[in-house]
């Protein structure tokens, strides 16, 4: 995988920990602790007594809590019903934050003998920071978005005016001019934020991280495929497929598209292998499996409309005639750590290629094309390479130049070793296992495991492709180990590279890779049980074999992914710098006016 990969994940670590919050009623619990211990701590502190203990306990739960709690239901009913990010539990949440913020503003002023205005303080600050937040994460306008700040702030005030005469003049004047000193400081600080993603990659950034939070929030992932369509290219799509026909029907299918499953979650090409898993299981009825082919992030493709033109090639593709008997055995080369294996049936060559147990990531497209024009000038008519993508040890590593000259001349040896090689009549089984106890947070996708099995003469060569972002080092050789104990002569380990499994836990590369959290027994012990029912299904069998193009597929490049993820870094930096320039400023003012007022 190329460099961009790296800044993409610690991307991902900015925003996914963004709003995980506890569940509504845990929420509502802390929000009335917080409240009435607040309340009961301002009024002490100020003038210590068990009557000011009772009166701001009671002072908290009603101003605070109860207000808030009565704020939330009618902003979220008036408002904010329809946002999809946020929910009743998320605005919850957003107040009971603000109720921290508010009772710390009270303590303190209550230490120093001004309760009254450090509550009209707070009332601004609160304001400010709620006018903030849903700003930047909402997809409401700036006018219901100001109203939605309002209601919390405003009902706390009207509630607070039965404990202190706060209906007049002078405090509503004073409760006025902080706020709108401080929502002008909100105002500037994002004006600047999104003129600086503008500048930078011609997105305004704001826009960028309400985006990315949809899709990290709430799985909505058309405002982020909409903006990575303003950074496309176009771009072609090679895809090669293998369709094996048992006694009266196509009982196996190997889709290799050379394209990059990313960049995460539900964006893009990530859960292409399993929407070409699903459409070619659908429409073909047979076990299909869909390893990664050759390629980084520079083929990631834009968007789900993007993937439908995949799509309706894959299954022009899996329109299978004239059907041969003949295959080579898999032939094995290795060229120091770099190992490739091909095996021909009929015309078409079959390539894997690894480094494991080396740590390695995404080979580069230009490799695989290379070894298809190598193919092709032999005289196939077909080869499809396949990146294996099954060794990864808590790093990302792309491959060295070494690593690259190696990994071609083992494929292209074994390319032309398998060419010499006499074509027989061959067997083909092919099984199906489906972890229901793995998830997508553990590193497994929703495509399960594959095992295709080849048994041409005495050798038992097993196919196992695991739906799955890279497996963690050594879990490969374990594997191995066990399709020997299980009676194969050879295989090989696949994963489809799939990116529905990035950014779904907090951990450092944005993703699991298989093998890291997942006991390997309990992996082994599926895949045994793919293996063996397709050493069970084995029976004589014929190939075909299509290779064709989706053209004009939009892509949106690692370019600008690295400059995606290298704009959230360093706006996360701006950010800091501002807040810490432009709130204390307005902050400082307001007190300057409360004093005077």
């Amino acid at each position: 995988m190329n460099g961009s990969s790296s800044y993409l994940n610690e991307a991902v670590s900015h925003y996914n920990s963004l709003f995980t919050v506890p569940s509504h009623t845990r929420i509502v619990v802390y929000l009335f602790l917080s409240g009435v211990i607040g309340g009961a701590l301002t009024f002490v502190i100020s003038q210590p007594s068990l009557t000011n203990l009772i009166q701001g306990a009671v002072f908290g739960f009603f101003t605070l809590a109860l207000a808030s709690l009565f704020s939330d239901i009618v902003a979220w009913l008036a408002v904010i019903k329809n946002d999809i990010i946020l929910n009743l539990r998320r605005s919850s949440a957003l107040s009971l934050v603000m109720c921290y913020i508010w009772i710390t503003t009270l303590i303190v002023g209550s230490a120093a003998g001004k309760t009254v205005n450090a509550f009209l303080l707070g009332f601004s600050v609160v304001l400010a920071v709620r006018f903030l937040v849903i700003s930047s994460i909402s997809s409401l306008t700036i006018k219901k978005g100001l109203l939605a700040s309002f209601f919390q702030p405003v009902f706390c005030f009207l509630v607070a005016s039965i404990f202190w005469d706060l209906i007049s003049t002078r405090y509503i004047f004073a409760v006025t001019a902080t706020s709108l000193i401080l929502l002008a400081s909100v105002s500037i600080f994002l004006k600047i934020i999104d003129r600086y993603g503008e500048k930078k990659i011609g997105l305004g950034a704001l826009s960028l991280f309400k985006a990315f939070i949809a899709d990290w929030m709430a799985d909505v992932n058309r405002p982020l495929e909409e903006l990575f369509d303003k950074l496309s290219y176009t771009d072609s799509v090679l895809i090669t497929t293998l369709g094996f026909k048992g006694e009266n029907r196509v009982k196996a299918i190997i889709s290799v598209p050379a394209l990059h499953p990313g960049p995460f979650k539900n964006v893009g090409s990530s859960v292409l292998a399993f929407q070409i898993q699903q459409i070619l299981e659908r429409e073909k009825h047979a076990i299909v499996c869909v390893p990664h082919g050759t390629s980084g992030h520079e083929l990631d493709l834009v968007s789900q409309a993007e993937n439908e033109k995949v799509l309706r090639k894959v299954l022009e593709l899996s329109n299978f005639y004239n059907f041969t008997e003949k295959a080579t055995r898999l032939i094995r080369v290795a060229v120091d750590s770099a190992k490739a294996t091909s095996q021909i049936f009929g015309d078409c060559a079959f390539i894997t290629l690894t480094c494991s147990p080396k740590v390695m990531e995404d080979i580069p497209r230009e490799m695989g094309l290379k070894i298809v024009n190598k193919g092709k000038e032999a005289g196939l008519s077909a080869v499809a390479v396949v990146d294996a993508h099954n060794s990864i040890e808590g790093k990302e590593l792309s491959l060295s130049n070494e690593d690259r000259e190696n990994l071609q001349k083992a494929a292209e040896q074994a390319l032309f070793l398998a060419l010499k090689a006499p074509r027989e009549k061959f067997e083909i089984g092919a099984a199906k296992v489906t972890p229901k106890d793995f998830t997508l947070a553990q590193g497994m996708g929703p495509g399960g495991i594959v095992t295709i099995v080849v048994k041409v003469g005495e050798q038992r060569t097993a196919y196992v492709v695991v739906d799955c972002n890279n497996l963690v080092s050594g879990l490969r050789e374990k594997i191995l180990n066990l399709l020997s104990e299980l009676g194969m002569s050879d295989g090989e380990i696949l994963t489809t590279d799939t990116h529905m499994v990035n950014g779904i836990t907090l951990v450092k590369m944005g993703y699991h890779p298989l093998g890291e959290v997942i006991s390997h027994q309990r992996i082994l012990g599926y895949v045994k049980e793919a293996t063996q029912l397709a050493m069970e299904d084995l029976q004589e069998a014929a190939v075909a074999w299509n290779t064709g193009e989706a053209h004009q597929v939009k892509a949106i490049g690692s370019k600008h992914l690295k400059e995606l993820a290298l704009l959230v870094d360093s706006t996360a930096k701006l950010t800091k710098r501002l807040a810490l320039t432009i709130f204390p400023l307005g902050f400082t003012l307001s007190i300057l006016l409360l004093a005077i007022v």
